[in-house]
């Protein structure tokens, strides 16, 4: 990566695209095919995942140390980029019985955990992944909610939070959603 970014000097290096990171970490059994992810084993019981320390499980401690070394290397000259898996998809992938709500909120201290540990190793933004938002305006205005959060600890260590949507039901959702993030990418 540092070799690739030395030639062409982008501006900016995204430390990992997985989207089963967190799903790992949590403590589900995801298999590959072609370029797929198959969740084969979760526990039935949300009780079951592994919630706390969520940094220290599954390849996020890797990750975390890729942003650090990135850091080193580059400095100030480019921005790194650590990436989060949304938590409105995480909360589907996942599609446990118990309170959705409930749910939702464990997954956001989940991915506040990691959003600050990429934040202390050197993220410049954090970017995250969303297949689609909320489909109803009520769930929308709480997902927005949950995400103010995430975006005060990026903002705290002078990151941005940045979501990238593959695709957008509610053209609204960019009105929406303005106070609880810094920016938004739409498509692939």
């Amino acid at each position: 990566m540092y070799n690739a970014w030395k030639f062409f000097r982008y501006d900016g290096i995204i430390n990992y695209i997985d989207e089963t990171l967190e799903l790992e970490a949590l403590g589900c059994r995801v298999d590959w095919c072609n370029e797929q992810y198959i969740i084969v084993a979760k526990p039935q019981d949300p009780e079951n995942l592994t919630w706390k320390n969520i940094k220290e499980r599954g390849r996020i401690p890797i990750a975390i140390e890729v942003i650090r070394r990135l850091k080193v290397m580059v400095k100030d000259e480019c921005i790194i980029i650590g990436v989060l898996r949304g938590p409105f998809s995480l909360l589907n992938d996942l599609d446990m019985k118990e309170n959705r709500k409930n749910l939702l909120q464990r997954i956001i201290n989940t991915e506040l955990e990691i959003c600050q540990a990429y934040c202390e190793a050197g993220a410049d933004l954090i970017l995250i992944l969303e297949k689609r938002l909320p489909s109803d305006e009520e769930t929308l205005y709480e997902y927005m909610k949950d995400l103010v959060p995430l975006r005060n600890v990026a903002n705290f260590f002078e990151a941005r939070l940045i979501l990238s949507l593959k695709e957008m039901e509610m053209p609204q959702a960019l009105n929406i959603l303005q106070d609880s993030i810094d920016g938004m990418i739409l498509g692939d």
